[in-house]
C-alpha cells in the first residue's frame, strides 16, 4: 500500500487554483521507472517501483542501518575476529581479503551490480524433496480438493500460545490438511505458512512453495525476506493481528486457490535448480580457484584502497565548485550590467510591438465603424 491513504485519479480534473499542488502531488506519488533497492520489508516498500516519498523513507531506512551497522554489528565482528587473531581494521588484513562468497542468488535477491570479487553462489541450506513417512504421507493425501498447508513458526517472545490457538481456529474453518512443524522437515508441494527466515525463504522458492508471509519476529531479515517473496509473486504478506480475523483465512485460501502465486514459485524455483553445479560445488570452485592463483588479489577494484574524498571524487567536486565561484566572483557585475541592457532593449521591443498591435486594432476598429455608418445611412 502507498504511504498516503489515497491516490489522485487521472481523469478527474482539478480545480484551476489546485492544478499546481495536484501536479505536485502527482509527481510525489507517482512510482518512477529507475528507483531503488528497499533496504527495508517496510510494508509500503515491496518494489523497486517507488514514489518519491518511498525513496525518501527509504533513504532514511538506510541512513538509519548504516549507523546501526558502524555501532552495534561492526563492534561485534570485530571482537570476533579479535579473538582469533585478526584485526580487520588494519590495512594488510584487509588486503588478504580476495573474495566474499555469499550463499544468495539474484533469483530471489534485489538485481544490482556487484564488484568483481564478490560472488554469488546459490542458497546452500535447500536440499532435494525426501520421501516422507506412511503415516504423513498417507495424511497429507487425503480427500480430493483439499489443500496442504506448510506452518512454519518458531515459539517464542513473539509467538506464544495465544497466537498458535488462533491459527489453529482458523485453519479448523478452512478446507485444508495442515503440516505445522514442531521439529525441521522439509517444506510441501501447495502452500506455507511461514515467518520467513532465510532458510525458509530459499527453501520455499527451491521447491516451487506459494507462501504466505507472517514477519514478526527479527524484524529486518524477516520484513525484507517478505518483500522480496511478495515482490517475485510468490505469496501474500499478513501481519500478527490479521491471525485473530478473516484475513486470515483469506490468504491462506487465495493462496492455494490462485494459480498465479504457484506460477511465479515455480519459475524462481527453475532459476535457482538451473545450474550444472550445485551452489556447494560452486563456492567450492572459487575456493579452490583462490588457492590455484595464490590468493592474487586480482578480483579486486582498486577503490577499495582509495580514500573516501578520492573514491567519490569531491576533492575534483570542490575544484569545480570553487572555479566556478571565482569565475562568478569576478565575471558578475559586467555579467549583470549586460543582462540589464539586454532586458532593457527586450523590454522596448516588446512595448514597440504592443503599440503597433494596438495601433492596428485601433486602425480596424475604426475602418469598421466608418464602413457600418456607410451602411446604415440614408
Amino acid at each position: 500500500m502507498p504511504l498516503l491513504p489515497y491516490t489522485i485519479p487521472e481523469n478527474i480534473a482539478p480545480p484551476p487554483g489546485l492544478k499546481a499542488g495536484e501536479a505536485f502531488l502527482r509527481f510525489l506519488m507517482k512510482e518512477q521507472a529507475a528507483a531503488c533497492d528497499p533496504v527495508t520489508g517496510d510494508s509500503s516498500i515491496m518494489t523497486r517501483l517507488q514514489t518519491y516519498l518511498q525513496r525518501f523513507w527509504n533513504l532514511g531506512m538506510f541512513l538509519h542501518l548504516k549507523a546501526a551497522d558502524v555501532t552495534v554489528m561492526k563492534p561485534h565482528v570485530r571482537s570476533f575476529y579479535n579473538r582469533h587473531g585478526v584485526n580487520l581494521a588494519a590495512p594488510h588484513e584487509a588486503k588478504r581479503v580476495i573474495l566474499h562468497i555469499f550463499s544468495a542468488d539474484f533469483a530471489l535477491e534485489w538485481v544490482r551490480p556487484l564488484p568483481p570479487n564478490v560472488k554469488f553462489v546459490g542458497p546452500l541450506s535447500p536440499q532435494p524433496a525426501q520421501a516422507l513417512p506412511a503415516q504423513l504421507a498417507e495424511y497429507l493425501d487425503g480427500p480430493e480438493g483439499e489443500g496442504v498447508v506448510y506452518v512454519n513458526t518458531e515459539e517464542g517472545d513473539d509467538f506464544g500460545l495465544q497466537d498458535r490457538q488462533r491459527m489453529a481456529a482458523a485453519f479448523a474453518d478452512l478446507p485444508v490438511r495442515v503440516w505445522w512443524r514442531l521439529a525441521q522437515s522439509q517444506v510441501p508441494d501447495q502452500a506455507a505458512v511461514d515467518q520467513l527466515g532465510l532458510g525458509d525463504n530459499t527453501k520455499a522458492a527451491y521447491h516451487g512453495v506459494p507462501v504466505v508471509a507472517l514477519p514478526f519476529q527479527l524484524p529486518w531479515e524477516y520484513q525484507e525476506n517478505a518483500a522480496k517473496m511478495v515482490a517475485k509473486g510468490m505469496g501474500v504478506r499478513i501481519s500478527r493481528k490479521d491471525i485473530a480475523t478473516s484475513a486470515f483465512g483469506e490468504a491462506v485460501m487465495l493462496v492455494l486457490q490462485n494459480p498465479k502465486y504457484t506460477a511465479a514459485a515455480e519459475n524462481l524455483s527453475r532459476k535457482l535448480r538451473s545450474r550444472k553445479r550445485t551452489p556447494v560445488q560452486e563456492a567450492a570452485d572459487w575456493v579452490e580457484h583462490a588457492l590455484d592463483t595464490k590468493a592474487e588479489p586480482y578480483l579486486r577494484t582498486p577503490e577499495e584502497e582509495l580514500f573516501f574524498v578520492v573514491r567519490h571524487n569531491l576533492d575534483v567536486i570542490a575544484t569545480l565548485a570553487f572555479m566556478v565561484h571565482t569565475l562568478h566572483y569576478f565575471t558578475h557585475k559586467p555579467f549583470n550590467r549586460v543582462l540589464d541592457k539586454l532586458a532593457l532593449k527586450v523590454c522596448q521591443t516588446l512595448w514597440a510591438l504592443l503599440v503597433l498591435v494596438w495601433h492596428e486594432v485601433a486602425q480596424a476598429g475604426r475602418t469598421l465603424h466608418l464602413r457600418w455608418l456607410v451602411t446604415h445611412t440614408d
